[in-house]
């Protein structure tokens, strides 16, 4: 009877204590070559946001090396404020989302105009970023450097 209330109190101990554990899915971001054709004078990369959750809004870091790319620039999406701002040489700051509360697209458009004479391969950090869901609550992300060749 002991071994059967001993064996009853493990299987409820180690029940409670793994359901305890929540396991949360990092979204998932990171830059990929676009295959949209767009008129532009430099090269177009795609940030893609794979999450579980819908993401309601966007701000980011981005840091580059200024002596390869002169700009990154976001692209307009209709329905939504796409801000950005430079900061400083290398770093620029941009807030994405929708006054009607609407889910931002997967793929979110990004120009990049290479400086002067530079014809390689360049990387590019995020040195922050924030996403939201539909109630403006953090969603946990994991952001990956990218190279853009140009």
């Amino acid at each position: 009877m002991k071994k059967i209330q001993l064996l009853s109190i493990m299987v409820l101990s180690g029940s409670v204590a793994f359901g305890a554990q929540a396991t949360t899915n990092k979204a998932q971001v990171n830059f990929q070559e676009s295959f949209a054709t767009v008129e532009s004078s430099g090269s177009i990369a795609d940030l893609v946001i794979a999450s579980d959750k819908a993401i309601h809004g966007l701000q980011f870091d981005i840091t580059y090396n200024t002596s390869e790319i002169q700009s990154i620039t976001p692209q307009a999406i209709s329905g939504f404020e796409v801000k950005y701002n430079e900061l400083s040489d290398g770093l620029i700051r941009g807030l994405v989302f929708s006054l009607q509360g609407n889910a931002l697209p997967e793929n979110l458009a990004f120009e990049f105009i290479n400086a002067e004479g530079f014809d390689g391969t360049s990387t590019i950090e995020f040195k922050d970023i924030i996403l939201a869901d539909s109630n403006g609550k953090s969603v946990d992300v994991q952001a990956q450097a990218y190279d853009i060749s140009f």
